[in-house]
Formats: structure tokens, sequence, C-alpha cells
């Protein structure tokens, strides 16, 4: 890599990017987990897959810049690219990002509830033998010919 000033503010705006990217992370997971809600095992784990790829974009960035050397205004770079994220963007975005969240999370609701129905139905009437198992058979029946009433 070259010295000079060129060379030092391609490293800052490299560094500064890599933070801009992480907070882009960070608004997206806290958008997914907003509208989800997950629980806490789920949750820590998602934490877990956050912190994976947000130490990826540090360490991409911090050997594109520096070639690997941690500098001490490497840091500050990248929290002044997290900074400017969550000031300037993240209102936008996080707001974006967790109203198709919750769309998703909608759709995902309305298209999986038979599926889950009939598992949860099935589970029942294993549990009570060959009579729970026809029961369900001739509920889906019913389903299935338009004759279904809760």
């Amino acid at each position: 890599m070259t010295t000079g000033t060129g060379a030092a503010l391609w490293s800052f705006a490299v560094m500064v990017l890599g933070g801009m990217g992480v907070g882009a992370l960070a608004t997206l997971y806290g958008s997914a987990r907003t509208a989800v809600r997950w629980g806490p095992l789920s949750g820590g784990f998602g934490d877990v897959l956050w912190f994976v790829p947000a130490t990826g974009i540090f360490l991409a960035s911090l050997a594109l810049a520096t070639w690997g050397e941690l500098r001490l205004w490497a840091i500050v770079a990248a929290a002044v690219g997290f900074g400017l994220w969550m000031g300037l963007a993240h209102p936008v975005v996080g707001w974006v990002a967790t109203a198709a969240c919750r769309v998703g999370a909608w759709a995902t609701d309305r298209l999986t509830r038979p599926g889950r129905w009939a598992a949860r139905h099935l589970v029942r009437g294993a549990a009570h033998g060959v009579q729970g198992v026809r029961a369900l058979a001739g509920r889906l029946v019913r389903i299935d010919r338009g004759r279904f009433r809760r």
C-alpha cells in the first residue's frame, strides 16, 4: 500500500464504510427481531448470527484499509461510520425494514397455518390412538368438501 495523504484518506473511508455496513446489519437484525418477537433461546442464537457477519465486515474492512493492523484511528473511523448510519439512515431504513419484516411474518403465519393445524391435530390424534387419527381424517375430508365449521 502506498503512503501519503490519499492513501490515509482512502483507508479512513474504507473503515467508515465498514462501520456503516455493521450499522446496516444491526438495523436489519433489529427490525427482524422487533417484527418476529423471538423467544429468549432463539434471540440468543440470533445475536450470535448477527455477531459473526458483523465481525467479518469489520475484519474485512480492517484488512482492506490497513492490511490487518488494528490501529486506534481505524476503530474511531468504524465508530464514526456506525454513528453516521445510526443517525442518518437508521430511522428511515429501520422503519421500512420493520414493516417489510412484519408483512413477511404475517404472510408466513398465514401460509403455514394449515400445516401447523394438521400437525397439531395429528399429534393429538396419535395420543388418542386410532380413533383420534380417524377423527382427524374425517375432519380433513369435510374441509376438502367445503363443509368444515369450527
